[in-house]
């Protein structure tokens, strides 16, 4: 049984298209305990964050969340961003190398107004196959609004 479970890694075992998004997020609700969910290096895109969004239930004990070079792109952070109510325990999450850019901001904002978060990444990883698109004026704003939100928090472009 997974109802205990408190990690799942699933790190780069998902690389291409051709598999069922669907299954991702009906293992996740059965995981009410879960702390870490590592995705980072998975073909997710915006539908298969839709499926781990679905999941959201089991969202509210994650503390820490990877989804690094995942492809979400903005339409993924949008669905993240639907579901930051649930996520009440967030402290940290990666989103380096997704292909977000200045729509994927008001998500954005959504998670660190309503998530204890105390670090967020979202490196740029210029020449590299998945990068985020934030503008100068964007990445600014969100470092501005962020900043006034959670003082404390860790912001990384």
């Amino acid at each position: 049984s997974l109802s205990n479970l408190k990690e799942l890694n699933l790190i780069g075992c998902f690389k291409d298209d051709q598999w069922d998004r669907t299954l991702l997020g009906d293992l996740l609700k059965g995981t009410p305990y879960l702390q870490t969910l590592r995705l980072a290096g998975n073909e997710l895109g915006h539908n298969g964050m839709k499926a781990v969004c679905a999941g959201r239930s089991s969202l509210s004990n994650i503390k820490e969340l990877n989804l690094s070079q995942c492809n979400i792109g903005d339409e993924g952070m949008k669905a993240l961003g639907a579901t930051a109510e649930h996520l009440s325990g967030l402290r940290e999450i990666y989103l380096m190398n997704n292909n977000l850019g200045d729509d994927s901001q008001e998500s954005l904002m959504l998670i660190i107004n309503q998530c204890p978060l105390e670090m967020l990444w979202l490196w740029n990883v210029h020449g590299g196959e998945w990068v985020n698109n934030f503008s100068a004026a964007g990445e600014q704003r969100m470092w501005d609004v962020a900043k006034s939100i959670r003082p404390g928090m860790g912001l990384q472009f």
